[in-house]
């Protein structure tokens, strides 16, 4: 049996920043209630007690990761922004190595915001590049347990093999690089 299911429309107050201040919200909301504001690109929801910013359409921020090989490694940041829905997390990192790591140890780059897990979760994945023998080296990323950082498991022996310290052991040095993409859930 198929129901006939109607539609609701969810009336949406909308400010364009010329008839009122950015962060003039409508007054006496109900929970659920919604407010664009168009100047600035953010939807924002009522959730009974304060006004909470669910989306900012397009706003991609810069960050710089750590990047760590037993001890802090120099590279240039080729690329690294991230972008926030609620509490949803999607970060886009491309380093270029310029200085040199510790060879046979796991690699650790750095994620914008703490993650609301540290187990090993896999979030996404990322590369390493060996400029010595022109090797790419892929794994998956996955949150360690400071929460702030992923590391890399190789996806040629994904039970026993972090890059780093497996498979890619070389020491970084200048010419190697990193990538990585995650999406992941933030501790707050």
């Amino acid at each position: 049996m198929v129901e006939d299911i109607t539609a609701v429309a969810v009336p949406v107050a909308v400010s364009t920043g010329l008839w009122a201040p950015a962060n003039d919200f409508p007054p006496s909301p109900l929970e659920g209630d919604l407010f664009y504001e168009q100047d600035t690109d953010k939807l924002w929801v009522w959730d009974g007690a304060a006004w909470v910013q669910l989306v900012a359409s397009g706003a991609w921020a810069s960050f710089t990761p750590l990047l760590w090989q037993g001890g802090t490694v120099t590279k240039t940041v080729t690329y690294a922004k991230y972008t926030r829905v609620g509490r949803m997390i999607t970060a886009i990192v491309n380093l270029a190595i310029t200085g040199t790591g510790t060879g046979t140890t796991e690699v650790h780059v750095g994620l914008p915001i703490t993650a609301a897990t540290s187990d090993g979760c896999t979030v996404g994945a990322g590369a390493i590049y060996n400029a010595s023998n022109f090797a790419t080296y892929p794994g998956t990323a996955e949150i360690i347990t400071s929460g702030t950082e992923v590391r890399l498991r190789d996806t040629a022996a994904p039970g026993i093999s972090i890059l780093g310290a497996a498979q890619f052991t070389d020491a970084f040095a200048n010419g190697d690089g990193l990538t990585y993409a995650a999406t992941y859930e933030a501790a707050s």
